[in-house]
């Protein structure tokens, strides 16, 4: 931050007519001619979906082809925003949680009722 203003890195790429965050095509980006967008470096190997992120995210509906935020590459060729795919994962695993300590509290609970029983047998 230099003074009161903030500088970010921004490179126009041509083939989306689009400024975006980031040093530029070929250093941190390229552009998938068949997606039709700008990619990360690491998403080199990614499945090609055309247009593929001209969509919303299924999380929170945002336009995905012009939004600032960082997008990830699913495995099956879909895309999502980062922050999005975190929370999401973030969810589930508090999801798989609460199952799993509502079955341990239901065996604990049978144990207990049952082991009397098992006793008398």
């Amino acid at each position: 931050m230099v003074g009161q203003f903030y500088y970010r890195m921004v490179y126009h790429c041509p083939f989306c007519n689009l400024c975006r965050l980031g040093k530029g095509l070929g250093v941190d980006f390229f552009h998938c001619m068949k997606c039709n967008c700008c990619l990360g470096m690491k998403l080199a190997e990614h499945k090609c979906r055309e247009k593929g992120l001209e969509t919303n995210c299924p999380i929170c509906c945002d336009f995905l082809f012009t939004s600032s935020a960082a997008v990830r590459a699913l495995p099956c060729g879909h895309f999502m925003h980062s922050a999005c795919f975190q929370v999401l994962l973030f969810r589930f695993l508090l999801f798989l949680l609460r199952i799993a300590h509502s079955y341990t509290w239901i065996i604990s609970s049978l144990r207990s009722f049952y082991g009397p029983l098992q006793d008398m047998i």
